[in-house]
């Protein structure tokens, strides 16, 4: 049997930083990344992502452009696994940081040429930030439109015009 998974993450920007969590769990404990994770049944990925960047902390943000997606498989007990990742930039709202304690050990804004140079920061992560700093590239969220399903929430996005 196949599984697959759809996670979501956030880019927050301040000044010349981005915040990021330390992990407390899998493969990455201990490693600074993207706040996010798994969309839960039902959900958006726009809600997870913001969900998710709530959740690890205590931020309220509004997601944008997205500026990655990843897939990815891989074989685990037997089975292939398939998973797409989508992370967005997102907008500050409101809200204090406050770390979520059962899964985050830290979170700071680090400096984006910090970012760059760390060996503490995953890999993905560190280029998607920079990528997104230095670019307006993306996809940017379309204007409403009409369909012919009822959709309980219905996003599209389209390239950045030139």
């Amino acid at each position: 049997m196949n599984h697959f998974s759809i996670s979501a993450g956030g880019i927050l920007f301040n000044n010349q930083s981005v915040l990021l969590v330390k992990v407390d769990y899998g493969a990455n404990r201990g490693m600074w990344m993207i706040p996010g994770g798994f969309a839960e049944q039902g959900e958006s990925i726009e809600e997870a992502a913001e969900r998710e960047f709530k959740e690890e902390t205590g931020l309220v943000t509004k997601s944008g452009r997205v500026v990655c997606l990843r897939s990815g498989t891989q074989e685990r007990n037997g089975e292939i696994q398939a998973s797409l990742y989508i992370v967005f930039e997102m907008e500050l709202v409101s809200g204090s940081m406050i770390k979520d304690e059962a899964e985050i050990a830290d979170m700071k804004y680090w400096h984006i040429e910090d970012v760059k140079s760390s060996n503490e920061i995953i890999e993905l992560s560190k280029s998607i930030i920079t990528t997104a700093w230095e670019t307006k590239n993306g996809l940017y969220a379309g204007n409403t439109i009409r369909t012919n399903n009822n959709y309980r929430t219905y996003h599209y996005y389209l390239p950045n015009p030139l």
